[in-house]
């Protein structure tokens, strides 16, 4: 197994939300170099026309029905993997991961896959989603035996530096 898979199920253990009937896979990938990661899905869009509408009245109304994914895959910036020590890289992988695995429980892919105007109202990082990112990532590193982090920006000056290094 490689060092990311095992990450990512450490990472999980954590996410019980998002084991149920999803797969998850991960792998160092291509991205620009200003994207650290990036997780993908296949949204499944059902359109639905008013059949009987259509015929009767001549008019149409379509339905747009989008469903949320049952695989995603979550690409790491392939720069990060040069990150010399282990525990290093460890934590900055795990960060990237957890931030990943909360768009998918937040359900950002079906709403990125809207219309601007529609998808513009919602904000994806929030002050919510920032502390629930840092609960999250403190139980991953307790589970590690590590100590926990309090501050969120500390967090996110320390991964940008850290990256910063290797790109």
């Amino acid at each position: 197994m490689k060092e990311e898979s095992s990450w990512l199920n450490e990472c999980m253990k954590v996410m019980p939300d998002v084991k149920r009937g999803r797969k998850v896979t991960i792998s160092y990938a291509r991205t620009p170099k200003n994207v650290l990661a990036r997780v993908k899905g296949k949204v499944m869009m059902n359109r639905e026309v008013d059949a009987v509408r259509l015929l009767l009245q001549g008019e149409t109304s379509t339905r747009i029905r989008r469903r949320m994914p049952k695989e995603y895959v979550i690409h790491i910036n392939e720069n990060i993997s040069r990150i010399p020590e282990t525990a290093l890289r460890q934590q900055v992988v795990q960060y990237l991961i957890i931030h990943e695995l909360l768009q998918i429980i937040n359900k950002d892919l079906l709403t990125l896959s809207k219309k601007y105007g529609k998808r513009k109202e919602k904000k994806i990082h929030t002050s919510q989603f920032d502390k629930e990112l840092l609960t999250r990532y403190n139980k991953v590193r307790i589970n590690g035996g590590m100590k926990p982090i309090r501050n969120h920006k500390a967090l996110e000056e320390a991964v940008n530096q850290i990256v910063s290094k290797i790109i």
